[in-house]
């Protein structure tokens, strides 16, 4: 297989907290339809609406709608991590145990703060930045996703 960059590493790792972060969006959508219902007028009737009132059934049929796209995007994302936790497993070395302990905070817990991340790791932000350079030389996508990135990338 041909060298990958460390960019192309670093946005594989980061698909885990991307789909988070989408979950965390359907979460507010779905927070949104309620207000949208609750905040106004609601009639139980199968009559027709005024314009400032809304039938609950409206309001459930868009509200299931999101809540089964979020238990695929959960589903999605749970994978995701069992994947990217894998492969950040598959590192090996002397250092090994350090660069994946850096690779899972880094990715996995979404800790962007170097400071905070050498303080969860015990070692100074200098010595986790390089930590997470030789990490990611030592990294490597695993084949069965090779497809997908290159989709996503």
């Amino acid at each position: 297989m041909a060298t990958v960059s460390n960019e192309i590493k670093k946005k594989y790792l980061k698909q885990y907290i991307v789909l988070q972060k989408r979950e965390r969006e359907i979460q507010l959508e779905i927070e949104a339809v309620i207000s949208k219902y609750t905040g106004r007028a609601v009639t139980y009737s199968d009559m027709p609406k005024g314009t400032d009132q809304h039938d609950l059934s409206d309001m459930e049929v868009e509200k299931e709608r999101l809540e089964e796209k979020l238990k695929a995007r959960q589903a999605e994302s749970i994978r995701k991590y069992r994947e990217i936790e894998g492969a950040i497993e598959t590192i090996q070395g002397e250092y090994a145990e350090r660069e994946k302990s850096v690779l899972r905070t880094r990715y996995l817990l979404n800790i962007t703060d170097w400071n905070v991340i050498g303080d969860i790791v015990g070692y100074s932000k200098r010595h986790v930045e390089r930590i997470h350079g030789d990490a990611l030389k030592h990294f490597e996508i695993p084949p069965e996703a090779v497809g997908e990135w290159r989709k996503i990338f």
